[in-house]
């Protein structure tokens, strides 16, 4: 005799669950997969495949989604996570997979990451992830979900009587291939890409190294940044500034000046301008005091003679946690036409 007391949620519990998190764009990829792990594990009745939506979950108006969610990732024993783009927000989805693992089940839950595009989710970078563009991984999936003992958490038999890596196994797999395939948004329109549209390079100066430059003098302090600022990072357009590799074994602001003007080449007689070394190290100064750097026109020339550069601080990160701040300074380029100069536009009078 049935127990009236159990709920329509607890008997779902008693079947095999899986709970597939996705974004609504990937909608129609958790369709495919929700009719192929209800078919092919068992058939309806057999498994239950959770796809939420507000409108399937049939809620009434001013019920809490969120708790409504949470009953149900409770029930999973296999939460299926589709990821595009790490640029994307998938704070929801992340929030899913946090509940399902947190749900405290007797064995744990099972997150499947499946990754519709080549970048992965950082939180679970380490794990095996499934590649749907992949014969291979949607085989391993297909085997482990169809006869591995182990594949839903609680239960210690396999799902179905399949033999694994079976010729029926490996044909289901092969349709599930064919049927997503078509789905998949193209890798070329998915990759994020960027790149800084200018020659660029990361300095750092550490908490204490800013708090010793604020107990001198303005003037003793923007002169000493060259010395104490530290070149961590940079692209190879700045590297192509000064015709070479790479800046590696360049250290300092004051180093980089040096080996420019080394380059440089000018008769013995004349002296590299440091205008723009002082006008660089006026901005870190300011901005590590928490102040607008102010640029100055102050060019830094090729060793080629091909163009001039102007150096700005545009960006700045605190690192509490390693105290020390970052400062990234851009360069763009300005042609130079005898006594013309094209120049920034001037900023609006306050």
């Amino acid at each position: 005799m049935s127990d009236p007391a159990k709920t329509s949620a607890s008997l779902l519990a008693e079947k095999p669950t899986v709970f597939i998190s996705h974004k609504e764009s990937e909608a129609p990829i958790a369709s495919e997969l929700n009719k192929f792990l209800t078919n092919k594990g068992g058939g309806e009745g057999a498994i239950h495949v959770e796809q939420f939506t507000y409108t399937a979950a049939g809620l009434p108006i001013g019920d809490n989604i969120n708790q409504a969610l949470l009953t149900k990732l409770a029930d999973a024993e296999v939460l299926l996570l589709l990821f595009t783009r790490v640029d994307e927000d998938w704070s929801y989805c992340m929030w899913e997979a946090g509940a399902a693992i947190d749900a405290r089940r007797p064995h744990g839950t099972r997150v499947v990451v499946m990754t519709l595009t080549d970048e992965r989710p950082k939180v679970f970078s380490n794990d095996l992830m499934v590649d749907p563009r992949k014969l291979e991984d949607l085989q391993n999936l297909v085997n482990q979900f169809m006869t591995k003992p182990d594949f839903f958490p609680d239960r210690a038999e396999p799902l179905t009587g399949h033999t694994a890596k079976g010729s029926y196994v490996l044909d289901a797999a092969d349709k599930l291939f064919e049927v997503l395939a078509p789905l998949l948004p193209p890798l070329e329109t998915m990759r994020t890409r960027s790149w800084p549209a200018y020659p660029w390079m990361r300095m750092e100066m550490t908490f204490a190294e800013i708090e010793e430059l604020k107990e001198l003098p303005r003037d003793k302090a923007c002169e000493k940044v060259a010395s104490i600022a530290r070149i961590i990072e940079s692209d190879r357009n700045l590297a192509v500034i000064l015709q070479k590799p790479s800046l590696d074994g360049i250290e300092t602001l004051a180093a980089l000046y040096k080996e420019w003007s080394r380059k440089l080449q000018r008769r013995e007689s004349e002296e590299a301008p440091i205008g723009w070394v002082r006008s660089l190290g006026r901005q870190l100064y300011d901005a590590a005091c928490d102040d607008y750097p102010r640029p100055e026109w102050e060019l830094l020339e090729d060793v080629r003679r091909r163009g001039q550069f102007l150096p700005l601080v545009l960006r700045v990160k605190v690192l509490p946690a390693e105290q020390r701040r970052h400062f990234d300074v851009y360069f763009p380029r300005f042609e130079v036409e005898g006594s013309a100069v094209i120049r920034m536009p001037n900023a609006p009078d306050e």
